[in-house]
């Protein structure tokens, strides 16, 4: 490999998220110990300021500084998004809480999504429609699917096929497509006839129904698959280089890593090879550095494609606010990208790397030792989750 080739990279975000190890006070060690395996994280991000945690089989929500402030007494619950999480009770039906905990949408839908542009779709028996904050409807349940609304719009099904609505339920797009994948950048990925295409927000097609398979835009980008290789349209729909390769990475910070002949390099926004195919593994590109593996070991690069981190590493994560996760033999922890070290994992189970930790965009880690799950802050410190009772 060339030990220096010019590209620009941007730090890259992912992080951690939350749920739980706990040790409450006034309990012996071996008592804490069995109480700290009965709480499971959530696939959770703190969302404004909260995290889901599971005790037993019950999910609450617990502040940044591990204190419990709603109490864990739902059967489900999703995250909270604009000051609403949408929970299920025992009678099975779903409402929304505030991060105060209180209902203030009553829980009486059998299924319900997040609220994005105002609304959220709910089902009732086999019907979806859409309700405002107040828990009022909007949009009257008479779909047979409902996506979240994004850009203004949102994708329906009935009678079998899909077409896009606006928020006043009026019809942007008739119901003539087969499928539709999540809107992106205001761009909507349709199926017809067998294959995939593009069409925008207002319904005009922005590429025709001729892929194999395509991705959600992401960053300006999306990817597409004609006759067995991959390639990226730009904004306008156009494509940026040939389809020749065998897997791709979504862009980000401006460049996109890309699987040629079983080797990963990567592209900028023009399509133009800026590190060669020399990687059998490579990650996102991060604004600083990027993980990559060569060999069988897992390194960092920095934005001249030289290394900052050696690859002698099992395992490197995303990087995640200047942060990865990592294994190496042994030993695995957090390190800044630079190779800083600054938590150590103890008794971390290395034969199942990613089953046992959790990092997520809010900046938090969540690793499994041999008490259970610990939560670790952005400084590389337990939290600990501060219980106010137990039954």
């Amino acid at each position: 490999m060339k030990k220096s080739v010019k590209i620009t990279m941007l730090v890259w975000t992912v992080l951690a998220v939350a749920v739980i190890a706990v040790q409450l006070i006034g309990f012996s060690t071996n008592e804490a110990s069995e109480y700290d395996k009965s709480i499971k994280y959530s696939d959770s991000y703190f969302r404004d300021g909260l995290a889901r945690y599971t005790v037993g089989d019950k999910i609450g929500y617990i502040n940044q500084s591990g204190e419990m402030v709603i109490e864990p007494v739902y059967e489900e619950a999703r995250d909270f998004k604009y000051g609403l999480a949408a929970v299920k009770t025992s009678e099975s039906k779903f409402g929304y809480i505030n991060t105060e905990g209180k209902l203030v949408i009553n829980c009486r839908f059998d299924d319900v999504g997040d609220f994005n542009c105002g609304l959220a779709w709910v089902k009732t028996g086999e019907r979806y429609g859409y309700i405002n904050a107040e828990g009022k409807y909007v949009i009257k349940e008479s779909y047979d699917y409902a996506g979240d609304f994004s850009s203004g719009v949102a994708a329906v099904k009935t009678n079998d096929m899909y077409g896009i609505i606006n928020k006043e339920g009026k019809w942007v797009v008739e119901p003539t497509y087969d499928s539709v994948k999540a809107i992106n950048n205001g761009i909507i990925p349709v199926k017809q006839g067998g294959k995939w295409g593009y069409i925008t927000t207002k319904g005009k097609k922005l590429a025709s129904c001729i892929y194999d398979e395509v991705r959600s835009y992401y960053n300006g980008f999306g990817a597409v698959k004609y006759k067995g290789k991959w390639g990226f349209l730009n904004s306008n729909g156009e494509k940026i280089n040939k389809y020749r390769f065998q897997g791709v990475r979504d862009f980000r910070n401006g460049f996109a890593a890309v699987n040629y002949r079983g080797k990963w390099g990567f592209i900028n926004k023009t399509g133009d090879v800026v590190v060669d195919y020399y990687f059998d593994d490579a990650k996102d590109f991060g604004k600083t550095a990027v993980p990559v593996k060569t060999a069988g070991k897992w390194g960092l690069l920095n934005s001249n494609a030289m290394w900052i981190v050696s690859p002698v590493y099992d395992y490197i994560s995303e990087i995640n606010n200047n942060k990865v996760f990592y294994v190496r033999g042994s030993k695995a922890g957090i390190m800044t990208y630079d190779g800083t070290s600054i938590y150590k994992a103890k008794d971390f189970n290395t034969s199942k790397i990613e089953e046992n930790y959790v990092m997520k965009r809010d900046g938090y880690t969540l690793i499994m030792g041999k008490d259970g799950w610990k939560l670790i802050s952005n400084k590389g410190k337990i939290i600990q989750i501060k219980q106010k009772t137990v039954e």
